[in-house]
């Protein structure tokens, strides 16, 4: 049975401390938490693992502390925006339902609206899940529980990271969990607008996705020579 000690909150955090405080201060009885430190303000506090990253981006910064985590013998990462709030008793009903290597996620509250994942249509178009009854391709990485072992595409630097790591789970044979009863808060945009010229640059969601699945085709498809000699070079692979 997983255990409280088995999983580590993990805080990437850039620009924005307004809500660490209420972080540290509600799930620090229960649970170990990593702040990681993306931006250059100072943070301090104690019993608090604190890693400096230099501006890698929030995926990247996750991954290191899923590494010194799993380091540490954490085999649970709850991955969690500085801009959203869960509360402790929220994320012990989550853990407490924990089995087998899946990615979990709470109901994300938001502007008064309710996301339970994403639907992600054949030719890569993302849409917010509002309805309960609707299974998601996709979870919200605002808010997200994942084994330790498992990491981010570096790629996907702010934005769009959260669904290609479900996509890509599902086909190492994972699932993927809404817990419908239970909730986090988040204030979407706080850290990194969704207007700014990195959130914007992310979001060309399926560029990435698209060349990876290119790469994919030219090494296990049957093609000739000459074909995958000319695609690999239009990608640059």
């Amino acid at each position: 049975m997983i255990s409280c000690n088995d999983v580590v909150v993990v805080v990437p955090h850039y620009s924005y401390t307004k809500n660490i405080p209420s972080i540290v201060s509600e799930l620090r009885e229960n649970f170990d938490i990593i702040l990681v430190n993306d931006g250059c303000s100072s943070l301090q506090y104690d019993g608090i693992t604190i890693l400096k990253t230099d501006g890698v981006g929030f995926s990247q910064a996750v991954n290191v502390a899923l590494s010194y985590a799993q380091s540490q013998g954490k085999k649970w990462g709850f991955i969690l925006n500085d801009d959203a709030f869960i509360s402790n008793s929220s994320l012990m009903s989550i853990v407490s339902n924990l089995e087998g290597n899946s990615l979990y996620a709470p109901v994300v509250v938001s502007e008064n609206k309710k996301c339970y994942g994403f639907d992600v249509s054949f030719w890569g178009r993302v849409n917010e899940i509002r309805n309960r009854n609707k299974k998601p391709k996709a979870l919200c990485g605002a808010a997200l529980l994942m084994p330790t072992w498992i990491r981010f595409d570096s790629n996907f630097v702010h934005g769009m990271e959260d669904v290609e790591l479900s996509l890509r789970a599902q086909r190492l044979g994972m699932a993927i969990h809404t817990c419908e009863k239970v909730f986090a808060f988040h204030k979407e945009g706080e850290t990194i607008s969704k207007q700014s010229y990195e959130a914007q640059r992310a979001a060309c969601f399926w560029t990435n996705v698209l060349v990876s699945e290119l790469r994919f085709f030219c090494r296990y498809f049957i093609v000739s020579t000459d074909t995958q000699r000319r695609i690999k070079q239009d990608l640059k692979i």
